[in-house]
């Protein structure tokens, strides 16, 4: 997996990695239905002057990958705003174990990989940075990272009824918490930005050894619980005054949620032994007949493939990332100063 250290400034780092996806990111700006871009518009113009106003420095990062890719920047800035373009995506798997002093997270990312289209960009902000998967049609920080101060995140999409189009698109709401610096931080952090559409985030401080899941609501309130034994999680709400949230059927346009976190506790609770590699088997498990709604891996003949699986462990602060699209493995070593090397 190609990977991009960026310390130059917000509009800088996002130039180059616009650049990096410049052919990919042309590509799929020309997909953009215009009837539906222009329809969108006056929403799209709102949303961008509001952000502009809260997080100048992030829209920074919007221009410069636009500009990187030589696209349209409000065409871009459509891609961001998935829940004004109506643009869902319901998919990847967590779980969170503790075995004594170890904490073991392992998440699945499900979307539309390809080749090319994603790589490992560590950011910097002055001396501080975070690491993680950096989407071509994303802002960064919105999928897993870990960060200078040790704390480890991943995020669930989650299938959410009742989204607010008005509130900051989730995936930029993303960018803000890769930053955070302690648990506290990171709930402090989720609630700042409410976000258009709910999320989950997977939590690990990897030097305080704790653990913890995060539900983040439209509303902008939040819903925490830490890790004292395992944590399952998928695309559905699970705590609070939202754990009834209508759910889509299973196998109803790719929607597999309630399977997949069902199925993830089953396993863990069968295992004899919690490791790394074993944990990591439970986000591979494909059903016996190949069947996507009752899988948690989803492969390329599904609505959504598994693109990679992202593991760490706070015993020797070790991020593995499986790179199923590119054939890959690498370990990223937290102890390590050039952690890209």
């Amino acid at each position: 997996m190609k990977k991009l250290e960026l310390n130059y400034g917000y509009y800088e780092n996002a130039k180059i990695s616009g650049s990096v996806f410049k052919v990919l990111l042309k590509e799929e700006v020309c997909k953009i239905d215009v009837n539906k871009f222009e329809s969108k518009l006056p929403k799209l113009q709102a949303m961008w002057d509001k952000c502009e106003r809260v997080f100048p420095n992030y829209m920074q990062e919007v221009k410069g990958r636009a500009d990187g890719a030589d696209v349209d920047a409000m065409k871009y800035w459509s891609l961001i705003c998935r829940e004004i373009m109506n643009i869902d995506n319901p998919c990847c798997t967590d779980v969170m174990v503790k075995t004594g002093d170890d904490i073991i997270l392992s998440h699945n990312e499900d979307s539309g990989y390809a080749p090319n289209n994603h790589c490992i960009s560590k950011v910097y902000e002055n001396e501080n940075w975070f690491c993680g998967l950096d989407y071509y049609t994303m802002p960064f920080g919105n999928l897993y990272t870990w960060n200078s101060f040790g704390i480890i995140k991943t995020v669930n999409w989650c299938n959410d009824p009742y989204e607010n189009i008005e509130n900051i698109p989730s995936v930029f709401a993303q960018r803000h918490i890769s930053m955070a610096n302690s648990l506290e931080d990171m709930i402090e952090r989720c609630k700042a930005v409410k976000p258009a559409h709910g999320y989950h985030v997977n939590f690990v401080d990897s030097n305080g050894k704790r653990g913890a899941s995060i539900e983040v609501y439209p509303d902008g309130t939040v819903e925490v619980r830490e890790l004292k034994d395992f944590l399952v999680h998928s695309n559905h709400y699970l705590y609070g005054r939202f754990i009834d949230a209508p759910q889509p059927e299973s196998g109803l346009d790719g929607y597999n949620s309630m399977h997949r976190y069902f199925k993830a506790r089953e396993l863990v609770e069968r295992l004899k032994e919690r490791t790394p590699t074993l944990i990591r088997s439970i986000c591979e498990y494909r059903d016996k007949l190949d069947r996507f709604e009752y899988s948690i891996f989803q492969t390329l003949y599904d609505p959504y493939e598994t693109g990679s699986n992202f593991t760490f462990s706070t015993t020797d602060k070790k991020v593995r990332i499986k790179d199923y699209i590119e054939k890959t493995e690498e370990i990223f070593d937290l102890k390590e100063k050039n952690i890209l090397n």
